[in-house]
């Protein structure tokens, strides 16, 4: 039996052939993105995804990546991996995606990340509309008392939020 989680990271009660499966899939799919990408394009248009593992192993030899029994790595190596019928170390995986310049997040998460990090957008962008409003009270209120508290937020916008609130609306 499958249970729907509320939290995408809790694996108490996971169906793991699936998780399994699915996770397959995906390493399938960063391959394949990964062939595309050291494979690059030529003058007839993109590389081949043999091109892509015979650029891929000369670059991981390169890092001192060696094949099965200290031998160089073999191309067809890669394509196994590809493939799904052989998977290389983690530290492999890292070097060919920090290499290519490659989200492993986007793949292991996929839509769930998107999610979480469009949520946090909004989350943040609430927050900076909250800022925007106490700003504007600490003017609107201090003001009249005397108080002058526009070099003070501008301050705390540099220090705090990495950023200032707008020159306009804090009266500069």
């Amino acid at each position: 039996m499958t249970v729907a989680l509320a939290d995408p990271y809790d694996v108490r009660a996971v169906d793991h052939e699936s998780v399994k499966g699915e996770a397959s899939v995906r390493l399938k799919s960063f391959w394949a993105d990964a062939l595309r990408k050291a494979a690059g394009s030529t003058e007839d248009g993109p590389g081949t995804r043999a091109e892509g593992a015979r650029r891929l192993a000369a670059r991981l030899g390169e890092l001192g990546v060696e094949g099965h029994r200290g031998r160089p790595l073999h191309p067809k190596s890669i394509e196994a991996w590809a493939g799904g019928r052989r998977q290389p170390g983690a530290d492999v995986l890292f070097l060919v995606a920090r290499h290519l310049d490659m989200s492993l997040d986007q793949y292991a998460f996929g839509a769930v990340r998107q999610e979480l990090d469009d949520d946090l957008a909004q989350q943040i962008g609430e927050l900076w509309r909250r800022v925007s409003v106490l700003s504007d009270w600490l003017l609107e209120v201090g003001t009249p008392l005397g108080l002058d508290f526009a070099e003070r937020i501008r301050e705390m916008g540099a220090e705090r939020w990495g950023r200032k609130p707008s020159d306009e609306r804090i009266g500069a």
